[in-house]
């Protein structure tokens, strides 16, 4: 898993990475994060520390592909929904997306998607 927080998943068919629905609300709520921290500096250090922050970001995730959460993922979730009761909300989108996409979900936490039939896992940890 890269530094950035999140489940990861790649299609094996390009080396472009991939981000998941997760990804993108963990970018936005950083954004809001930088937001903040921007708004709130008090001195010229610290505001030239939150934009530096921000640019990084942003670098950091140019070459990231986010996968899409359409109506395809959105049945697939809520076939798996029924099925799988005990996972939560996002790892069961996030399980839905890999699947309509035909990728393999790079992640630490593998025990959350282990029970998902024709998943297909790659453990970073």
């Amino acid at each position: 898993m890269a530094a950035w927080a999140g489940n990861h998943c790649g299609t094996g068919r390009r080396h472009t990475p991939t981000a998941t629905r997760r990804d993108d609300h963990h970018y936005r709520r950083s954004a809001r994060g930088w937001y903040t921290q921007i708004r709130q500096a008090r001195n010229d250090q610290q505001l030239a520390q939150a934009y530096q922050a921000l640019q990084q970001a942003v670098e950091f995730t140019r070459g990231i592909q986010l996968l899409p959460f359409d109506f395809p993922g959105i049945r697939r979730y809520r076939q798996l929904r029924t099925q799988h009761r005990r996972i939560g909300t996002n790892d069961l989108r996030i399980a839905a997306i890999v699947l309509e996409q035909q990728a393999i979900l790079v992640t630490r936490n593998t025990t959350d998607f282990a029970d998902i039939p024709g998943l297909q896992l790659d453990d970073w940890s």
